[in-house]
C-alpha cells in the first residue's frame, strides 16, 4: 500500500494520518483504542491524528452514550483535497508575482546597504541552477575551461546558445584548446565575444563568471562539483576591472 500511502501524503496528509485512514477503512467504524491495536500505532499518537483527519474531512464520529466510534468517509471523498489542492495552488500562482516583487524590493534594499550574499552549491542538480540564473542574464563575463563544464553539462551548450540568440551579451576568455568546440565559431559575433589565453597557458578545471553584481566559482576538480557565488556591487566592480584588464592584455 505504499503507492497508496505516498498519493495520500501528496494530498497534503502526514505519513501517520495516512496509514490512520489505510487502517480504518480496514475496519470499519471502531474506536481509537481499537484502531492504534490494527495498526500498531500509540494510542495517544492516534488520537492527534484522528482529530486532525476529522478537520481534513476524512473521518467522522459517532457518540451513543459514552461510546465514541470513528467512521471513514468514502474514498471517493478524497476528490475534495484534490480540488483543494488545486484551489491553494491557483491562489499560490496568482500572488507570486506580487511576493515576488516585494522579495526583489527587499533584496535590493539589502544590497544597496553594502551587504554580501553568498551561496554555496553542490553537485550537478544545485550547480544547473546557478547555470540557468546565469544564462538569463542579460551580460555574462566568464574565464573558463569549456572541456570541464561541457563534459559535466553538455546541454550548457544548447543553453548558452539559445540565450545569446535572445540577446544575452557574453564575453569568454578560453582556453587555445577550446578551438575544437566548433559550435562557438556559429554564436552571433555581436553579442558573443571571446578571447583565448596563449598556447601552453591553460584555465584551470574552473568556471569564474561575472554577472548582475554577482561573481560565481565552480571547481571541477573534485569528484562532486562544487560552487560559490556572491553577490556584492564592490566585490563585483573590482574582479570585473581586472577581467577587462585581463581581457585587453589578450590579442
Amino acid at each position: 500500500m505504499k503507492k497508496v500511502t505516498d498519493y495520500l501524503q501528496e494530498l497534503g496528509l502526514t505519513e501517520i494520518e495516512a496509514l490512520l485512514y489505510e487502517g480504518l477503512l480496514e475496519t470499519g467504524p471502531t474506536t481509537v483504542m481499537d484502531l492504534s491495536e490494527h495498526t500498531g500505532i500509540k494510542r495517544i499518537t492516534t488520537h492527534f491524528n484522528i482529530e486532525s483527519l476529522i478537520k481534513k474531512g476524512l473521518v467522522i464520529q459517532s457518540i451513543k452514550g459514552s461510546r465514541r466510534q470513528i467512521i471513514p468517509e468514502e474514498p471517493r471523498y478524497l476528490y475534495y483535497l484534490v480540488e483543494k489542492k488545486e484551489y491553494d495552488i491557483k491562489n499560490l500562482k496568482q500572488g507570486y508575482s506580487e511576493i515576488l516583487n516585494m522579495l526583489q524590493k527587499t533584496a535590493r534594499t539589502q544590497q544597496s546597504k553594502g551587504t554580501m550574499e553568498i551561496k554555496y552549491y553542490q553537485g550537478k542538480k544545485q550547480l544547473q541552477r546557478l547555470y540557468d540564473e546565469t544564462s538569463k542574464t542579460k551580460k555574462l563575463w566568464s574565464i573558463v575551461n569549456i572541456d570541464e563544464v561541457l563534459s559535466t553539462f553538455p546541454e550548457n551548450e544548447r543553453k548558452f546558445s539559445d540565450s545569446i540568440k535572445k540577446g544575452l551579451k557574453m564575453w569568454e576568455i578560453l582556453d587555445k584548446d577550446s578551438e575544437k568546440h566548433t559550435y562557438l565559431q556559429t554564436l552571433n559575433t555581436n553579442y558573443y565575444h571571446s578571447k583565448r589565453l596563449p598556447k601552453n597557458t591553460h584555465v584551470s578545471k574552473m568556471d569564474f563568471m561575472l554577472f548582475k553584481n554577482t561573481v560565481a566559482l565552480i571547481d571541477y576538480k573534485q569528484h562532486e562539483p562544487l560552487g560559490v557565488s556572491i553577490t556584492n556591487p564592490t566585490l563585483f566592480e573590482g574582479l570585473k576591472s581586472i577581467f577587462d584588464l585581463l581581457w585587453n592584455l589578450l590579442s
